[in-house]
């Protein structure tokens, strides 16, 4: 046995090759290709060289619901950077509907908070919530191409205002309760939201904080908000909004809802403004990386169902906050009609085991997380699988950093021996540069494949592409969920 096959910790079964989408899409897309692919990277490789045929198919395959011609995949015309480009400029398609269709009586989010606070919401409930924000949200003027800004911890709420504001065609920026007044202030100078949707107080390690003052603090030093939602999902009483007398204050829970069916949204251009999301600020400020509702669902909807084999009725969790592209991108699982399973709080509650308490309660199928979460459990010397059945538990996503090989061996042993996917992506593309693969073995200490359509490859400092080496790590080709542009970037010169 070589060192390379010796490394396999997991290999799929057969029921899952067959069963899986990403087999069917290669048999679809070998019948109308005409060329026939025997594995994996045959097909990563062809996706890569033929983008023009390839992602109209994928979003056929998907069943991204909008209006108008799929062809031609994007304009040639070169755009403000080398890889700009503008992605299927003759379809349209509103993102919160494609988020939001499904069975009404399907279950959509299953909540839990570190103080056992647990809540449950159909599709339905969504609905009404989501029609309520974005009926608010016109009263106060927002229209398309405007902006809010949500500071919420990772709850219901933040997806349906998000998907309120998606709705009427505003994008949405958002960060986590964990940010202080400086760093929150930052990010909203910069997105400049009409609307900003806060919490009134938040629970950590036992405790609920409240966030009068720095709510107060962070309206006093901004300028042009116009209305402003408090969210009280733990019942601690009103903010009293007192820096700002002229705003408009409403509750989150007084919108009201209608009983009506649900009406569907305007269609906006595949790169409309969904998302604002930024960088990480190790290179100076943060930087404010607008990117389109189109391509974020469609490549979001490719991981998720071609990579990661999320099915309708599976049980999709991650633990992130609304800071962090991973909240973004576990969002979009609503789209595969899949529920969502949250978790507000600190992930060491219980002895470290609480969410695995919230993995098997709540029958999880795919578990989401860091890799220094799972690093520190390892640490600990915690075996979660010893206490819990995790009975449907199929994959664990490791991300955030390079998941060591010891780990991979950790989890197989003291979690449950399944697919455990370590992805690498990023902000740029709020999704994955590396990500898994349902047809192929997991190797210790690796990632296991490219993600289909993007060109990915080291490059060391002449530009050279290298391997086995280190370098930078490029996408060499367009892709749709690149950034549509940078804040404050006029020329594309960022």
């Amino acid at each position: 046995m070589t060192k390379r096959e010796a490394d396999i910790i997991w290999a799929p079964s057969e029921e899952l090759v067959s069963s899986c989408a990403l087999t069917h899409f290669m048999q679809v897309l070998s019948k109308k290709a005409g060329c026939t692919f025997s594995n994996y990277h045959e097909l990563h490789s062809w996706s890569v060289n033929n983008p023009q045929i390839f992602w109209p198919e994928v979003l056929r395959f998907l069943e991204i619901c909008g209006e108008g011609a799929v062809t031609p995949a994007y304009h040639t015309d070169e755009g403000p950077t080398p890889l700009a480009r503008e992605w299927f400029p003759d379809f349209s398609l509103n993102f919160a509907d494609n988020l939001l269709n499904g069975p009404g009586d399907a279950p959509a989010i299953v909540s839990w908070s570190e103080n056992r606070l647990v809540r449950r919401f159909a599709r339905i409930d969504l609905q009404r919530r989501v029609g309520a924000v974005a009926e608010f949200l016109k009263r106060m003027g927002i229209v398309p191409g405007d902006r809010v800004f949500g500071y919420l911890p990772h709850i219901p709420e933040a997806i349906t205002c998000m998907l309120g504001a998606a709705k009427v065609g505003a994008a949405w920026s958002s960060c986590g309760t964990d940010y202080q007044v400086d760093g929150v202030v930052t990010r909203i100078e910069k997105v400049r939201p009409k609307v900003l949707i806060v919490a009134a107080s938040y629970v950590w390690r036992g405790e609920v904080c409240h966030l009068d003052q720095t709510i107060n603090s962070i309206v006093s030093r901004v300028s042009g908000v116009q209305a402003i939602i408090v969210v009280d999902y733990l019942g601690t009483g009103d903010v009293r909004i007192k820096s700002n007398p002229t705003c408009a204050v409403a509750a989150y829970n007084e919108l009201p809802e209608t009983n009506l069916p649900w009406k569907t949204g305007p269609l906006f251009p595949f790169n409309h403004p969904l998302y604002i999301l930024f960088s990480s600020g190790t290179t100076g400020t943060p930087k404010g990386i607008v990117h389109g509702a189109g391509g974020t669902l469609l490549e979001h909807k490719k991981e998720h169902i071609l990579h990661s084999d999320v099915r309708a009725g599976d049980r999709f969790f991650y633990q992130t906050s609304t800071s962090w592209m991973m909240w973004n991108w576990l969002v979009s699982g609503l789209s595969s009609l899949a529920t969502l399973v949250l978790y507000d709080g600190d992930p060491f509650c219980e002895d470290g085991e609480i969410l695995w308490r919230l993995a098997n309660d709540e029958r999880v199928t795919h578990f989401g997380t860091a890799a220094a979460y799972l690093g520190e459990l390892f640490k600990r010397n915690l075996a979660p699988g010893k206490k819990f059945a995790l009975s449907e538990l199929r994959a664990i996503f490791s991300t955030g950093s390079a998941l060591a090989p010891q780990i991979f061996d950790y989890v197989q042993q003291s979690i449950k021996p399944l697919w455990l996917q370590s992805i690498s992506g990023g902000t740029d593309i709020v999704g994955c540069f590396g990500i898994g693969c349902p047809v192929l073995p997991v190797r210790r200490g690796e990632v296991q494949c490219k993600s289909l359509g993007y060109d990915v490859a080291v490059f060391n400092a002449a530009g050279e592409r290298i391997t086995d080496q280190q370098g930078e790590l490029v996408c060499a080709a367009p892709a749709p969920s690149m950034p549509v542009k940078f804040l404050d970037d006029p020329d594309g010169k960022s």
